[in-house]
């Protein structure tokens, strides 16, 4: 069973978000370098992604010339809402964000890429009381920080 696709990702114009109700059935996924599974829910396996944040993502891995193993993905409104200052909203819920497990002087390079590409969130989870294998970037091209006007929005952890 393909997936089905609903409005407009982000107002561009462009394709719809595919919505998968079980990231094994995504039939057709295009993105060589992340797999349905690693961008899906870990709370159910659904999968509601923008292909144009796929395809920005795919041309800052080609940059970055290494896996950009995925932490975290889509997540559904439940499961967003459960997490410490999060709301039932927000890029992962729209499908436009990631995490990204990576630190030191690669994690660097990764923000400045990213920043090159036009990311529109950015946080950096680096600190030294983190343990080296969980520091990690979230990376989002989220359409509500638009009506902002500043970009990067850049936070930390």
């Amino acid at each position: 069973e393909e997936g089905r696709q609903e409005g407009q990702a982000d107002g561009r114009q462009g394709e719809a978000l595919l919505i998968f109700d079980h990231h094994s059935r995504a039939i057709g996924w295009r993105w060589p370098h992340f797999s349905a599974a690693e961008m899906a829910s870990r709370r159910d396996g659904s999968l509601r992604i923008d292909p144009a944040f796929l395809d920005w993502l795919e041309e800052v891995r080609a940059e970055f010339g290494r896996p950009m193993p995925v932490s975290s993905g889509y997540r559904t409104p439940k499961q967003q809402e459960v997490l410490p200052g999060h709301k039932r909203t927000g890029a992962h819920v729209a499908g436009q964000a990631v995490d990204v497990l990576v630190s030191g002087a690669r994690a660097r390079e990764l923000v400045d890429i990213a920043i090159r590409h036009g990311v529109l969130g950015l946080g950096i989870a680096q600190a030294p009381t983190v343990p080296q294998q969980s520091r990690y970037l979230h990376l989002d091209r989220w359409s509500a920080r638009l009506g902002s006007g500043r970009f990067p929005a850049i936070w930390s952890y």
